[in-house]
């Protein structure tokens, strides 16, 4: 994909992972308390999938939106699909973390590390055949997909411990948005620091030296 695809790549998904930092809300310390306060009762998890499907799709949409303006390269139709991928990936990941959550709360470690162990095998080999099959979009494609390899399965193993909520389950609770956005709200601030800072360096990079100077700090 060359250096300009390296960039690229490293720069769409610095932008997604900025935008997508307060979807962590939803599925850590607030699942966890409400798991244990309920005794596992799954309207704690499907309170987390609602506010993280919900609040997930409007920052995809936004971010999508907005990237034109915060992406330092000429904008083509195939940068619209990268962000749109990258957020999807993004997505999908937090909905994964929900799931995670709910078998670490039961104890399923080695459910949790096969699952690890299945999704980072099945994302090498993703990003390695779509790359070179289709490129710099096949790389984003690959990251939009592979998440799915922890999703799937932990969705499933998530079922069996009695505690992942049933469709009419998935909720949009307010006493679980408020817990969500209270507690351990130093580490998202800390996060999105983080990334804001690795983002506004790629920026800065991408204008002074152009894109080489990005995939050097890449």
């Amino acid at each position: 994909i060359g250096p300009e695809g390296v960039g690229l790549v490293a720069e769409v998904q610095q932008l997604a992972a900025l935008s997508l930092v307060p979807l962590s809300a939803f599925g850590g310390a607030a699942l966890v308390q409400g798991l244990a306060r309920e005794k596992g009762d799954p309207r704690a998890p499907g309170a987390a999938l609602g506010w993280t499907t919900l609040l997930g799709a409007v920052l995809v949409v936004t971010m999508v939106a907005a990237a034109p303006l915060l992406i330092p390269a000429e904008w083509t139709s195939s940068l619209w699909l990268a962000a749109a991928l990258a957020g999807a990936g993004g997505l999908l990941t937090a909905l994964g973390n929900v799931a995670t959550q709910v078998l670490l709360f039961h104890g399923r470690i080695n459910t949790i590390t096969r699952q690890q162990l299945l999704a980072t095998g099945v994302g090498a080999v993703l990003v390695v055949t779509l790359t070179w099959w289709l490129g710099v979009n096949g790389q984003f494609v690959a990251l939009a997909a592979a998440p799915l390899a922890v999703l799937v399965p932990g969705v499933i193993a998530a079922r069996t411990t009695g505690s992942w909520p049933r469709r009419t389950q998935v909720s949009l609770d307010r006493t679980y948005l408020r817990s969500a956005l209270t507690l351990g709200i130093a580490s998202r601030i800390s996060a999105a620091g983080m990334q804001g800072a690795l983002y506004s360096t790629r920026w800065c990079l991408e204008l002074s030296g152009g894109v080489s100077w990005n995939v050097q700090f890449q």
